[in-house]
């Protein structure tokens, strides 16, 4: 062994003779040293070789022939794929116009089962004279999980001088039994702070003109044809001025009564404020205040419930509004800057839309909730001239979307309105996440806070008659 050698690429084969095995030619074969020795049987990349089972010569295609071959095949292989990849880039180009875009995204809001809406909603007015308010500024967060609704909205004022203030913070849970709930918070220091002078001062002067005597100064008559009344119809104005009052006893009264009032507003308003308050359909109706019926009562409370029930099932409704939607795509998306679409609705197929719903599952269940077929509900059509003069009215939106192929979901809406009075624009954004959702614990039923109120309010009738 110790003569023997090894191979330079580090492994443990020795050469018997400490020499390194030659390469071998084509036709040679390795003998049991590692050696090349002639092959018996021919040279096999040449025209043929003798077969060692027959000894008939098999011939081989030359190399020529190979590369023709090979060439032949990666010519199919860049054909196929370039056949499929034109078929995919087909369907991408597809997906990816406008109204395929919008059709993926109202598919995914209407499925998604969390989705949380947030953003700037803002009202700015171009006339700051009325209670010097130059802006109202909403900050809105949304969410839905799970057929429960949460809404939460922090409303501020900006004045024309520059100073803002907050003034309520408004809260709503929807939760998928059809009970609603609704708290504000900040009512109190809003009534106190902001606008108890101005509301002390707007009665006071109600009741002054209400008690000292009107002098009627000119009266005239006009007739009217016009067609919102009946031809021949005479309108009758007066102008009247009222004196002005003197009496120390009556404004003393004028103002206790005043006091009176704005101490029962504030009353009313320490029930609501931070108070979360419970609207249920059943118990609204069950109220002696309102004298319902008991099979009335039961009858709108079984269609509410019945109706409630087919939103918290949408989903096996959503493919056929979505093949609706396909056949009918109101909405039309136009490129615009920064990766938005700017939204606008074809009056024509909003109307040809709203038609088909009418004969779709889901509406043919909510009339049967009433006891109606949705057959006797649809007999009337809408038309494009019907929906053109609200389309008119509408903001100007633009939105953004996300995700892939055929997967598109809406991720931003920008929505814009001016007019000689007013300007209000919003910016939502889309996410599909949320929380838990759960009914308030402490909630009071509205009909107990309507009694409440309507008890305070009832008080006030002495302190009315008093004067």
């Amino acid at each position: 062994m110790d003569n023997e050698q090894y191979a330079p690429n580090g492994s443990n084969t020795p050469f018997s003779n400490g020499e390194a095995p030659q390469p071998m030619a084509n036709n040679q074969m390795p003998n049991n040293n590692g050696y090349p020795t002639p092959n018996p049987y021919g040279d096999p990349t040449g025209g043929g070789f003798t077969s060692p089972a027959t000894g008939d010569i098999v011939l081989q295609p030359d190399a020529k022939q190979k590369k023709r071959k090979g060439l032949i095949a990666a010519i199919i292989i860049i054909l196929v794929l370039a056949i499929g990849g034109g078929a995919f880039a087909a369907v991408a180009i597809m997906d990816s116009q406008p109204n395929n875009i919008a059709a993926s995204a109202l598919n995914n809001l209407m499925n998604a089962n969390q989705v949380t809406v947030a953003g700037p909603v803002n009202i700015a007015f171009k006339d700051t004279s009325l209670l010097g308010i130059s802006s109202i500024n909403i900050n809105l967060n949304e969410q839905t999980v799970n057929s429960n609704n949460s809404t939460s909205a922090d409303i501020g004022v900006t004045f024309a001088n520059g100073d803002t203030i907050d003034l309520v913070k408004i809260g709503e849970v929807m939760m998928n039994d059809g009970v609603f709930y609704l708290k504000v918070d900040g009512l109190k220091t809003l009534y106190s702070d902001t606008f108890y002078n101005q509301i002390s001062a707007y009665i006071s002067e109600g009741l002054r003109s209400n008690y000292y005597s009107s002098t009627v100064t000119d009266c005239y008559s006009t007739a009217v044809d016009n067609s919102s009344y009946q031809q021949g119809t005479v309108i009758q104005d007066c102008v009247s001025t009222y004196t002005t009052g003197t009496d120390p006893e009556v404004d003393a009264a004028i103002n206790a009564t005043t006091t009176a009032i704005m101490t029962e507003l504030g009353g009313i308003i320490d029930a609501i404020d931070g108070q979360w308050i419970e609207f249920s359909i059943d118990d609204i109706l069950s109220s002696d205040m309102l004298g319902v019926p008991a099979a009335t009562r039961q009858s709108i409370t079984a269609a509410y419930d019945c109706a409630i029930d087919k939103f918290n099932n949408f989903s096996q409704y959503s493919n056929e509004l979505s093949q609706v939607y396909s056949q009918n795509s109101f909405l039309t998306l136009t490129a615009a800057q920064n990766s938005f679409y700017d939204v606008s609705l074809d009056a024509n197929k909003l109307a040809g839309y709203l038609n088909s719903v009418s004969k779709t599952q889901l509406f043919n269940d909510l009339a049967g909730c009433t006891g109606n077929s949705g057959a006797s509900l649809s007999a009337y059509e809408v038309t494009a001239e019907d929906i053109a003069p609200s389309l008119a009215y509408l903001p100007q939106i633009s939105a953004k979307f996300g995700g892939g192929l055929f997967n598109h979901y809406l991720s931003e809406l920008k929505m814009t309105e001016s007019n000689d009075y007013y300007e209000i624009s919003s910016d939502l954004n889309f996410t599909y996440t949320g929380t838990t959702i759960s009914a308030p614990s402490d909630a009071r039923p509205v009909m107990e806070i309507v009694q409440s109120v309507y008890n305070r309010i009832y008080s006030l009738q002495t302190a009315l008659y008093a004067i």
